[in-house]
């Protein structure tokens, strides 16, 4: 099984990347990560980071979500994940590729 990892803002590349990725893995099964990397706001507080995190997402980001999930839907051998991300790091990012098997 392949496992394509696609950090995204949930614009409307994102689309076009997942394409790729059910085009890269059509005779294979496949699990498709949409990571979702949001900033972080510098802070002293752990408390006052907690408390800003807004998880929210814009209708149009939820339009080019259900878009995503309605292609990898179609195709019978691949899945789809979504992993929202706060903050990235070289660590980070190998820590998820590890956990994934990427």
């Amino acid at each position: 099984m392949k496992t394509i990892l696609i950090p995204t803002l949930f614009q409307h590349d994102t689309e076009d990347a997942a394409k790729a990725a059910l085009n890269y893995a059509k005779t294979t099964d496949c699990k498709i990560i949409l990571m979702l990397v949001s900033e972080i706001e510098e802070t002293y507080s752990a408390s006052s980071l907690l408390r800003s995190f807004d998880n929210k997402w814009t209708k149009e980001q939820e339009k080019i979500l259900y878009s995503c999930r309605n292609l990898i839907d179609l195709s019978p051998n691949c899945t789809l994940k979504v992993h929202s991300q706060f903050g990235v790091s070289a660590p980070k990012i190998k820590n998820i590729l590890d956990h994934y098997n990427i």
